[in-house]
């Protein structure tokens, strides 16, 4: 494959590593800085997934307020920026010991992000690759999976089916795609709805996940979040 020039590469706003490099490799020497990176051009999903999180966190039936232990899975969880958007929420747990008695766990393809994760999330940890089915995890395990700028770097939309194995009957998975997806991302969500495996409950509005970059001059980037029930 013939190597983009940077400004190409910025352009779609996919960071990957020059020709030669991995993948891991080169999210390992970004783990350091990744979340200051995207951060300065104004990265907008992670905060949409974090509050969607929020929206479908497991409740008490009788106490519809009173927020539950949940397990929850991060697919591609990086540095666990989400995660910490969330967990660093103090006005959403206050109250409730919801927080310290609820597991995070997740796996990525950079063993570096992973240990920045691990200041974050007290469960277990792995290095593997997305794409690579089956997942290190238990059948039904997460009450909630989540999944945030990862589809863009995949080539496998069958990967789909392991939330499906991966998530408890009643979970929820929250996955943010991006419009610059491969069609085959949206056949798949919509096999596996009109299989009966998930529902759609929500999905975002149109969003550009990097307007600092946008104003400068580059193509938006545009995404959507969207929430299933397994």
């Amino acid at each position: 494959m013939v190597q983009e020039s940077m400004t190409q590469v910025c352009s779609k706003q996919v960071w990957m590593p020059s020709e030669g490099e991995n993948l891991a490799t080169y999210y390992d020497k970004f783990a350091t800085h990744y979340e200051e990176y995207v951060s300065a051009r104004g990265m907008q999903s992670n905060r949409v997934v974090a509050d969607m999180m929020h929206r479908y966190w497991p409740r008490s039936a009788a106490e519809p307020q009173h927020l539950m232990p949940a397990k929850v899975l991060d697919v591609g969880c990086g540095t666990g920026f989400v995660g910490k958007l969330l967990l660093t929420d103090e006005l959403l747990w206050a109250g409730s010991d919801a927080r310290d008695l609820s597991t995070f766990s997740g796996f990525d393809i950079s063993k570096d992000m992973l240990k920045k994760a691990s200041s974050v999330y007290q469960g277990p940890l792995l290095v593997h690759d997305v794409d690579k089915a089956p997942w290190p995890v238990t059948d039904h395990w997460a009450d909630l999976s989540i999944c945030n700028g990862v589809f863009i770097y995949l080539q496998n939309a069958e990967i789909l089916e392991e939330f499906i194995r991966t998530t408890a009957p009643g979970g929820h998975c929250i996955l943010m795609f991006r419009h610059d997806a491969s069609a085959e991302w949206a056949a798949k969500r919509e096999d596996i709805e009109r299989s009966g495996r998930w529902r759609l409950v929500e999905k975002t509005p149109d969003a550009d996940n990097f307007p600092v970059l946008t104003n400068s001059g580059l193509a938006p980037t545009m995404f959507n979040v969207f929430c299933y029930q397994v």
